[in-house]
């Protein structure tokens, strides 16, 4: 005892990284992180908010679903459109890889598909598409529909139609974080596209589409459709305005950042246009030129 208390009084540096170390170890537990809250649920706070990217409520969310994943050639690509679930998917100008596909054996079952495009070994876009090959119950249109009610967005929309309910929506994801999606195959996606040495930027802009069918039976059928573009600067993976000059809030103060958002305003309702009308089939070429070309886009 006598020997630590003369340690306190002649080691300052030591007293000090004591102290330091103990105050840490009390904001940890005050404010802990999403990783540590879920290993100690009884700590104090709450987990950061992720966007809900898939067809499964809050509850199942985190349940052993059965799936079937395939990891396609990444050599090979797409342009123009795909067809996912009986619905055809449009694409953005560009060429586009396969990363992941699967489909879901649950009671909710989907078909998901993961896409990516490249400038050399920089991920400009990233598509992920999920949609519902099975009648959906009533609840679940409120989970497809959270993130159009976020009030971080950059801009939302809502465009409905007799018997369908569609959103559209502006955001930033911050790439860097471990949770970017509560989807286990949009996590399977980001991942090989890591292992594949190629670049994901530290944000993107996502464009978010929603869709849900009402059926006469009360249930209904959804479409989630997120594109996520790199703002970058031309030909280099620099983005084009610091990480901190994205937040809505201080938007206006970076004209290149704000440059970038209001482009990507003016392109969403033609993009969600021609997604309302692949879902419907009823696309036309000579109509989608318009809704094609992204602010990412190389032209």
């Amino acid at each position: 005892m006598h020997n630590c208390l003369s340690l306190w009084k002649r080691a300052a540096l030591w007293r000090l990284s004591l102290i330091l170390s103990i105050l840490c170890f009390i904001l940890a537990a005050y404010f802990p992180t999403d990783s540590l809250k879920k290993t100690f649920p009884w700590l104090p706070g709450q987990e950061h908010f992720t966007q809900q990217h898939s067809f499964q409520s809050k509850d199942q969310s985190h349940g052993d679903a059965r799936e079937q994943l395939s990891l396609p050639d990444m050599q090979k690509s797409f342009k123009g459109s795909i067809t996912l679930a009986g619905h055809t998917l449009p694409l953005p100008h560009g060429e586009w890889h396969p990363v992941v596909m699967a489909q879901s054996e649950e009671e909710n079952g989907a078909n998901f598909i993961a896409l990516i495009r490249l400038d050399h070994s920089v991920v400009t876009g990233f598509i992920t598409a999920q949609l519902s090959q099975k009648a959906l119950p009533p609840i679940l249109a409120d989970d497809i529909m959270t993130p159009c009610h976020d009030d971080r967005n950059y801009f939302t929309t809502n465009k409905n139609v007799p018997g369908q309910i569609n959103c559209s929506f502006l955001a930033n994801a911050v790439m860097a974080e471990d949770v970017v999606s509560l989807n286990p195959f949009v996590h399977a996606a980001i991942s090989r596209i890591r292992d594949a040495g190629l670049l994901i930027p530290p944000l993107m802009i996502t464009a978010g589409w929603r869709h849900v069918s009402p059926l006469p039976s009360g249930q209904i059928t959804g479409a989630i459709v997120d594109v996520l573009l790199s703002p970058l600067e031309q030909g280099t993976p620099r983005l084009l305005a610091p990480l901190s000059h994205w937040d809505k809030k201080v938007l206006n103060k970076d004209p290149a950042a704000l440059n970038f958002i209001n482009k990507a305003k003016e392109w969403l309702p033609l993009w969600s246009n021609l997604l309302a009308e692949g879902y419907n089939n009823v696309l036309l070429p000579s109509t989608s030129s318009g809704g094609k070309f992204d602010p990412a886009s190389l032209r």
